[in-house]
């Protein structure tokens, strides 16, 4: 499963990254920590690796 920048959201929404860490634009990373406390918000990296995620 991949997103890109704020395509994200429905994944979080689908509480499939609940758990896991997370980084999207710039604009909307605080939105995510913010809506989505599951969720551990990296502002500070390009993309994150978590491998098989099942």
């Amino acid at each position: 499963m991949v997103s890109i920048c704020s395509g994200f959201f429905a994944l979080a929404e689908a509480g499939l990254f609940d758990g896991l860490s997370a980084t999207t634009h710039w604009r909307v990373v605080d939105r995510l920590a913010r809506d989505h406390p599951a969720v551990t918000v990296d502002p500070d990296v390009l993309y994150i690796d978590h491998g098989q995620v099942t």
